[in-house]
């Protein structure tokens, strides 16, 4: 019964956040919420969370170096070389 009511609590709260993309509201800050809710009861939340800080660190590693905030965003979500998809020819 826990995990019921976390589920729709923590699914309600990244809904709003999702709908605060389009609308205005703080939806960088309800959506890791939402997760962080979720992350209490499912390992897959629980991912998505450590992902989500991995990108973040990524993020402020390539700002650290002196890169403007779309450079940085760039470098954060561009695949590295290794994680392409091999091509066969």
């Amino acid at each position: 019964m826990k995990k019921f009511f976390i589920a729709i609590i923590g699914g309600t709260v990244v809904l709003i956040g999702v709908a605060m993309i389009i609308l205005p509201g703080p939806a960088v800050v309800v959506i890791p919420a939402g997760l962080a809710i979720l992350a209490t009861e499912f390992v897959w939340a629980r991912r998505w969370m450590g992902k989500g800080k991995g990108l973040l660190q990524r993020w402020r590693t390539a700002r650290a170096s002196g890169l403007s905030w779309r450079e940085a965003f760039k470098r954060t979500f561009s695949r590295s070389p290794r994680s392409k998809p091999a091509t066969t020819r």
